[in-house]
């Protein structure tokens, strides 16, 4: 009993001292602002990023009822770059191919209705194919959750910062999306793309790319930031707690976008997901004890529980 007790100490011990980070921004892209946003997006009629695609009058957005298929359309056929999708946070750029329906849910209780569909046309200079994003600093962790809707053929998606001269540079490396034919994915370590430990202090620009020539939906993108201050808070600042009931973990709270992961005694991590619900299923998990921490933008909480 005292070995395991040294044991539990020592796992806890691995929890302390993570520099202080928060969210600073959380793009769902079924969230009504989202839809608003690109309802009153300008579309660029010179079509900046790939000036062949221009049109004279400018091509208009066509705004279908929400259904399966056909949410929103950036143009038929092709990709076109939407200007000004203003949002609290600020003023975003995409080339992209259509506004989709992606109903799904994940292991995390998180409930994906639409998504932006990343596409290149074909021809031998495609467009470029992109979601940028306001200027930020202090930029620690970026997570991108997408589908390569491609079968057995896998795609890439590039973390890029424009640099001084309007060009852009990558950061670290390509993230590959195995393809897919499954488009209800129960998983979020299925399509989840994390671009860790960037740590860019100045002020940058940054996107999500892609050159290929392949179907790719974007379904959230999570920027965090070093917390200097300026990140977008909940108005409510609750401390998480948690408890389980048999293979069921509970939350109370704001746990939204919260960091779930669950260790062994030993300090190995057995299971890690972003929590946008209430509660999370561990059907997966063996029974037995585990080291359950919650990390929100309120806190953190950390918990020795028994899943039955």
């Amino acid at each position: 009993m005292k070995s395991k007790l040294i044991t539990l100490m020592m796992a806890l011990a691995l929890f302390t001292g993570v520099k202080a980070q928060s969210v600073w921004f959380d793009a769902n892209f079924g969230e009504k602002e989202w839809w608003d946003a690109l309802h009153t997006a300008s579309l660029d009629p010179a079509n900046t990023e790939n000036p062949a695609n221009a049109t004279t009058p400018p091509n208009e957005i066509r705004m279908d009822t929400l259904q399966a298929g056909n949410a929103l359309n950036f143009a038929s056929g092709n990709t076109f770059v939407l200007e000004n999708v203003v949002l609290p946070y600020g003023t975003f750029r995409i080339n992209a191919n259509g506004f989709r329906d992606a109903a799904f849910t994940s292991v995390c209780g998180e409930t994906f209705e639409y998504s932006i569909r990343l596409r290149n046309s074909t021809g031998t200079n495609p467009p470029e194919s992109f979601i940028e994003f306001p200027e930020v600093a202090n930029v620690s962790k970026v997570t991108v959750y997408a589908q390569n809707q491609n079968a057995t053929t896998e795609s890439h998606l590039s973390l890029q910062k424009k640099n001084s001269d309007g060009g852009w540079d990558n950061v670290g490396d390509a993230i590959t999306i195995p393809g897919t034919n499954n488009l209800t994915p129960t998983g979020a370590l299925d399509f989840e793309a994390v671009y860790d430990n960037i740590n860019i202090n100045e002020p940058v620009t940054l996107r999500i790319w892609k050159a290929e020539q392949r179907f790719m939906k974007i379904f959230r993108i999570v920027v965090e930031k070093f917390d200097d201050g300026t990140s977008v808070q909940s108005p409510v600042s609750e401390k998480p707690d948690l408890f389980v009931t048999g293979k069921t973990l509970n939350f109370s709270g704001n746990v939204n976008n919260a960091d779930l992961s669950v260790f062994n005694l030993a300090g190995i991590k057995v299971f890690n997901c972003k929590v946008n619900s209430n509660k999370v299923d561990l059907q997966d998990i063996n029974a037995g004890a585990y080291i359950v921490k919650l990390i929100t933008k309120e806190g953190e909480a950390v918990k020795k529980v028994i899943i039955k």
